[in-house]
């Protein structure tokens, strides 16, 4: 991953043991928020699919508030845990 433009930055001896991520965590982190907060969820997903790098869908905020509010309305109003995954998985099959 390193080897990509994108990541160069971070392609440091110290990077390659997971002790010497570790040991440097504070400046690994800001220097992945560096990379990542100049790209959107979708060209990061498409970015690593394309070198082969396994990733998991991201979710927009939107999306993640969206859930939460209807998640919290139908729990109010009643609904329990087995309703909503039944709710979620109807939302996501595209019913």
């Amino acid at each position: 991953m390193v080897s990509q433009e994108l990541f160069h930055a971070l392609d440091k001896r110290e990077y390659e043991s997971n002790m010497g991520r570790i040991k440097d965590v504070t400046d690994l982190n800001a220097a992945l928020n560096a990379i990542t907060t100049e790209h959107t969820s979708e060209a990061l997903i498409k970015f690593f699919t394309s070198i082969t790098v396994r990733v998991s869908t991201i979710n927009s905020m939107e999306y993640t508030a969206q859930r939460y509010f209807r998640d919290s309305r139908f729990l109010l109003n009643g609904g329990g845990t087995h309703e909503v995954l039944q709710c979620n998985n109807a939302v996501w099959a595209g019913l």
